[in-house]
C-alpha cells in the first residue's frame, strides 16, 4: 500500500461510528452509520420472534456447555466405529472452540428499494463447526446419488445438448422463497430418515455407503437445533428453519427437497428434463400431444400446485403451527430463460446456451498489486476460457466473453504486457484444444510423497523455481552429504523421511474486507448493542 492508502485504512479502522460491509450479489463495499446497521439487523431479522430468541449470558453458557456434552457423548459412543481421521477432526475442532458461538453480520441488498439486508451467520471457529463439517460430508454422499440435483452449470449444458426438442418445447424456472428459514427440522428430519429407511433408492444408498442412520439423526438434530450466534454483545438462538451459516445447510436443504422430487417429477411426463441447484430449479416442458392448450395450461398449474404441496399434510404443520412449508415461485414457460449463470434458448428445435451476467455486476477482480500468488491470476484467466468453452454452445459466443473479461482486468489496473500472454495461452490451450498435458497419474502410496509447506504469500519470497532448486540442493540431496531417504529421522516414528519433494501451498494475506469488515463485526470497545437496543429500538417495538 502507498503511504496515503495505509493512512486511510488505519483511519477507517478507527471509525467505530460507521459500519463497512459488503453488498449482496457481490455488488461492492457499502458504508453506513453504525446505528442504521444495528437497526436493520433488528428490523429485518432479530425482531422475528418466531425465528430467533435472545439469550442471556447465563443461558448461552449453559446451552454451549450442554452442546459440548452432546458432542462428547457422540464421540464417546462412536469412538470405535468412526474413522480415526473423522474422530480426531471432530475432537480437535471441538476442543479448540469450546464455548465459542457463531457470529452474525449483514450484507446490504442495495439492489432493493427500500434497502434490505441479508443475515449471514458465520460458524467458522464455533463449537459445532467440526461436527457440522462432518455432517456436510455425510450428506454429500447421499446427494451425489440423487437424480435431479445439479452439480454445475457445465453439467446442465452437457445434459441439455443431449436432449431432443420440438416446436412445442418450452423452458421454465422455479425459485424457493426464503429456502433456509422455511425448511424446519420437525418436518425435514423425518422426511430424510424415512427416505433412507423405507425408500428403495434410500436403502440402496445406505447399503452402498458407510452412512450410519443413528449417527446421522443425532448430528442433524444437534446442529439444526443449536445454532447459537452473537451480534455485538447480544446472544441469540435460531428457533426455526435450517441452521444458517453451518457447513451442512446447503446439503441439508438440497436433500430435503430432492427426496420429494423423486415422486413429483415422475407424475408429470411433460417435464422431460429437470434439475435443481439448491433453491433454483430448471425444467423443460413438452405438452402432451393429446391435450388442448387449456388442458396443457391446467397441467402446468397442477405441477406448480404439487410442488407447493410438500409438507402441507404433515403433522408438524398442523394444530395452528405458525411455521409454514416451503414455497416456490415460477416463471412462465418460454423459449428463453435464465438459470444460474446460463442464458438458455430453444432455437430451431435445438438448445443454445451462453454465459449470463447480471447488469449490476461490478467485476471487482483482484487488482494487479494485490498480495496474491501469480497462480491466482493465471487460474482466473484460464477459468474465463474454461467457462466460455463449457457454457457457450455456439463457438461465436466464446471470444466476446473472453474479450470482455480481458477489458475488465485492464480496468482493474492490469497491464496488457502482463495479462495478454496468459490470455493467448488460455485461448490456445483451452479453446484450441492444444494442451498437450496428459492426465496426472495417481500417486503410488508406497513411494515418498511431497512435503507440504503452508505459507502466507509474500512477493519478496523466492520464486517457486528458486525454492525447488534450494530444496533439492540443500534438503533432499545436499552436496557431499546423504540423500534425504538415507537419513534417520528424529521424530516419533523413528523412520526414514517419507518425502522427496516439496509443494508450497500459499494462503492469501488479509484483504481489505477482512480488515474493515470482519465476520465479528467491530462496534467499538465502549459501545453496547444491548444498550443501544434498549434505548433506541425496544421503545419503538413496544
Amino acid at each position: 500500500l502507498l503511504p496515503n492508502q495505509e493512512a486511510a485504512l488505519k483511519w477507517l479502522q478507527l471509525q467505530n461510528n460507521i459500519s463497512i460491509l459488503s453488498a449482496d450479489k457481490n455488488l461492492g463495499p457499502v458504508v453506513m452509520e453504525r446505528s442504521k446497521y444495528i437497526k436493520l439487523a433488528f428490523k429485518d431479522h432479530l425482531s422475528d420472534v418466531a425465528t430467533y430468541r435472545r439469550l442471556t449470558e447465563d443461558e448461552v453458557t449453559e446451552k454451549l456447555r450442554w452442546t459440548h456434552q452432546r458432542i462428547q457423548f457422540f464421540l464417546d459412543a462412536n469412538q470405535k466405529s468412526l474413522r480415526k481421521s473423522d474422530y480426531d477432526f471432530i475432537d480437535r475442532s471441538t476442543q479448540e472452540n469450546v464455548g465459542n458461538p457463531s457470529f452474525m453480520y449483514l450484507l446490504a441488498k442495495i439492489h432493493k428499494d427500500p434497502l434490505k439486508t441479508r443475515a449471514i451467520i458465520s460458524s467458522s471457529g464455533s463449537l459445532c463447526s467440526g461436527i457440522a463439517k462432518w455432517l456436510s460430508v455425510e450428506l454429500k454422499k447421499i446427494i451425489s446419488r440423487m437424480q435431479y440435483v445439479a452439480t454445475s452449470s457445465a453439467q446442465v449444458v452437457k445434459e441439455l445438448c443431449d436432449l431432443n426438442f420440438t416446436e412445442r418445447s418450452t423452458l421454465f424456472t422455479m425459485d424457493a422463497v426464503s429456502m433456509y428459514t422455511n425448511i424446519h427440522v420437525g418436518h425435514a428430519l423425518p422426511v430424510i430418515l424415512d427416505f433412507l429407511r423405507e425408500h428403495p433408492i434410500g436403502k440402496a444408498i445406505v447399503l452402498g455407503t458407510d452412512i450410519n442412520l443413528g449417527r446421522l439423526e443425532f448430528v442433524i438434530d444437534l446442529v439444526m437445533n443449536n445454532n447459537i450466534f452473537q451480534f455485538g454483545d447480544t446472544f441469540w438462538l435460531q428457533l426455526a428453519g435450517t441452521a444458517m451459516g453451518t457447513p451442512p445447510a446447503p446439503d441439508y436443504a438440497t436433500l430435503y427437497f430432492a427426496i420429494f422430487e423423486l415422486s413429483l417429477i415422475s407424475r408429470f411426463p411433460e417435464v422431460f428434463y429437470y434439475r435443481r441447484y439448491i433453491d433454483d430449479g430448471l425444467g423443460c416442458w413438452e405438452p402432451n400431444p393429446g391435450y388442448s392448450v387449456l388442458e396443457d395450461e391446467a397441467r402446468f398449474e397442477l405441477f406448480q400446485s404439487d410442488v407447493n404441496s410438500f409438507g402441507k399434510d404433515h403433522q408438524f404443520f398442523a394444530n395452528d403451527n405458525p411455521l409454514r412449508p416451503l414455497r416456490w415461485t415460477f416463471t412462465d414457460r418460454a423459449k428463453n430463460t435464465i438459470f444460474l449463470d446460463l442464458d438458455i434458448t430453444i432455437r430451431n428445435q435445438s438448445i443454445h446456451t451462453k454465459i449470463y451476467e447480471k447488469k449490476l455486476n461490478l467485476y471487482l477482480y483482484l487488482p494487479q498489486h494485490s498480495c496474491h500468488s501469480p497462480g491466482c491470476l493465471k487460474g482466473l484467466i484460464f477459468g474465463f476460457a474454461v467457462r466460455a468453452k463449457n457454457l457457450c454452445t455456439d463457438p461465436s459466443d466464446r471470444m466476446p466473453f473472453i474479450r470482455k473479461s480481458y477489458a475488465r482486468l485492464l480496468k482493474r489496473g492490469y497491464s496488457k504486457s502482463k495479462i495478454r500472454p496468459i490470455f493467448l495461452s488460455a485461448i490456445s490451450k483451452v479453446l484450441g484444444n492444444n494442451d498437450p498435458r496428459e492426465p496426472r497419474a495417481p500417486r503410488d502410496p508406497n513411494l515418498p510423497g511431497p512435503l507440504y509447506l503452508h505459507l502466507k504469500y509474500n512477493p519478496s519470497d523466492p520464486t517457486p523455481h528458486e525454492f525447488q532448486s534450494m530444496f533439492q540442493n540443500m534438503i533432499v540431496e545436499p552436496e557431499e552429504s546423504l540423500h534425504i531417504s538415507q537419513v534417520d529421522t528424529l521424530n516419533q516414528f523413528k523412520g526414514k523421511a517419507d518425502f522427496d519433494s516439496a509443494t508450497v501451498c500459499y494462503s492469501a494475506q488479509k484483504n481489505l474486507g477482512a480488515l474493515l469488515s470482519p465476520r465479528k463485526h467491530r462496534f467499538g470497545d465502549d459501545f453496547s448493542v444491548s444498550e443501544f437496543y434498549t434505548s433506541h429500538i425496544a421503545p419503538i417495538e413496544d
